[in-house]
């Protein structure tokens, strides 16, 4: 399967809060250069990397590649290929349907189970179905 590596869009910036639980989740700006959990069908700008265990810590976040993703495809089964993943309200990937809703990212493996972790390919889109 494929896994991270050094081809990607890959940045640092400050954590905002302790995102110690949220590695491989989806993460939005909250401030300058500061990044946040990302909630439901909020705008993602990448997928956090690290766990930055305090506010201030270096959060890294790959933007554009390939990277691990926590997702809930419990919420709605997650096909490989075809499955176009926005956030959740805790920052995981779920399906979207629902036109001009942000996606976040493109399945590379399928998904039917809750806290399951697949590799994605990480794009920023709005839904067009």
């Amino acid at each position: 399967m494929p896994r991270s590596n050094d081809d990607n869009i890959r940045m640092s910036f400050i954590a905002a809060a302790d995102l110690s639980t949220y590695q491989y989740c989806f993460v939005k700006f909250s401030a300058k250069n500061t990044v946040n959990i990302c909630g439901a069908s909020e705008d993602m700008i990448g997928i956090l990397q690290n766990k930055p265990d305090a506010a201030g810590k270096a959060a890294s976040v790959v933007l554009l590649g390939v990277s691990q993703l926590r997702v809930d495809g419990n919420a709605g089964a997650i096909t490989r290929g075809t499955s176009y993943l926005e956030s959740n309200s805790t920052g995981e990937g779920v399906v979207t349907t629902t036109d001009k809703d942000p996606v976040g990212a493109l399945a590379l493996e399928s998904s039917s189970a809750a806290n399951d972790q697949i590799p994605v390919l990480v794009t920023r889109l709005k839904h067009t179905g």
